[in-house]
């Protein structure tokens, strides 16, 4: 395996943890891989800081049932990823939806965090 397909491969992985984590509301091990400045722009053009989208998590305003990738392209530039996909979502009342998305992502203090997730378009299923 290349560092780059290493590379790749810890990121979809990483990515994967995330979502398995917003489901879980482990907002402990959010705190850990979203960067100190993490911002979430939301579809609807909202901008949200890491502090306030964690405390969405943990308090249950937004809640999923289930959040899997189901299209992920890496590009990868040395130390900082950028990750374009497409997430399929379930919340408790029954709401499915698709979202595509844009996530910036960089090395720093020797692992993978994520700077910035960019909600692009939503559509209902």
């Amino acid at each position: 395996m290349t560092t780059s397909t290493t590379a790749e491969a810890t990121i979809r992985q990483l990515e994967d943890a995330i979502e398995a984590a917003c489901v879980q509301r482990d907002v402990e091990f959010l705190r850990g891989v979203y960067s100190d400045d993490f911002t979430m722009k939301h579809g609807d053009g909202r901008l949200t800081p890491k502090a306030e989208w964690l405390d969405i998590i943990e308090t249950g305003r937004e809640s999923w049932v289930s959040r899997e990738i189901i299209e992920h392209v890496v590009d990868l530039h040395d130390d900082v990823a950028l990750t374009i996909g497409r997430l399929n979502m379930a919340t408790p009342h029954g709401r499915r939806y698709t979202l595509r998305y844009v996530r910036v992502l960089a090395v720093r203090d020797g692992r993978w965090q994520l700077l910035a997730h960019r909600t692009l378009d939503i559509h209902d299923l």
